[in-house]
Formats: C-alpha cells, sequence, structure tokens
C-alpha cells in the first residue's frame, strides 16, 4: 500500500467518477460561500447515493434537535485502522476527549434533558412565551 495523500485544505477535492460536484448539487462551487445543514445534508446524501465508496449516516443530534450528519469512505477508515464505520468514535468517546459541544456539556451538569436521537421535535423555553 503507498503512503496516503496528505490532506491541504488548500488544494481543491480530487473528484472521481460520477460523483456530483458541489456545484452540481448546490449550484455553486464547494469552499465559495457557506452552506446551511440543510443543503451540506443534500450534498452528503447525493454524494452517498452516486459513490459505493461512500458511507453515511447520523451520529448525534445538535442542541436545536438537527441531525449530525458524517460521510467517510473505506480508505478513511483503513488508513486510521479502523474496521469500519462502527469502530468510530461514539458520542461517550467524544464527550470523554472533551470534543462535544459545551452547551450540551452544560445541560447535563444542570440535569437538563438534552435531545434524544429519535426526537424529531424539541421545544424550547423562551421569555416570550412567558409573556
Amino acid at each position: 500500500m503507498g503512503a496516503a495523500p496528505s490532506c491541504d485544505p488548500f488544494t481543491p477535492p480530487t473528484f472521481r467518477g460520477d460523483v456530483p460536484t458541489g456545484h452540481d448539487v448546490l449550484g455553486f462551487d464547494l469552499g465559495s460561500q457557506e452552506v446551511t445543514a440543510a443543503q451540506s445534508d443534500a450534498y452528503v446524501a447525493a454524494v452517498d447515493a452516486a459513490s459505493p465508496r461512500v458511507v453515511s449516516g447520523v451520529f448525534g443530534h445538535s442542541v436545536e434537535g438537527r441531525p449530525l450528519t458524517y460521510a467517510t469512505t473505506q480508505e478513511f477508515l483503513s488508513h486510521f485502522g479502523l474496521k469500519s464505520r462502527r469502530d468510530l468514535p461514539g458520542m461517550d468517546d467524544l464527550q470523554a476527549a472533551g470534543l462535544l459541544d459545551p452547551v450540551d456539556t452544560a445541560l447535563e451538569r444542570l440535569g437538563l434533558e438534552t435531545p434524544d436521537e429519535d426526537d424529531d421535535e424539541v421545544e424550547l423555553e423562551t421569555d416570550a412565551e412567558d409573556a
């Protein structure tokens, strides 16, 4: 096996085969402007659908209850000595490493409930409701 390619954030990605570019899916080049969560999810889904090499899914939810998606390839997993996506760190691992959103940690310390993966809606209390 040859050396893994370096990761240079200033080098545009190389697209192989029938994988759609950002422009194909979103109407603009990746990195040329900010994207919404919905646009990011749409692009990940399009790449996943177009390539048998790509695996995507949901690894958790944001404070607002939005799904946090990921996309990876077997080559990425192999590079880091992982056999499958199930070997990726879980939420407990990320929390133990201090990599979770500080809002989640603060809510947990206060004993407040954070959104479960199965929850479709999240109720937020605001001062406006009290008025």
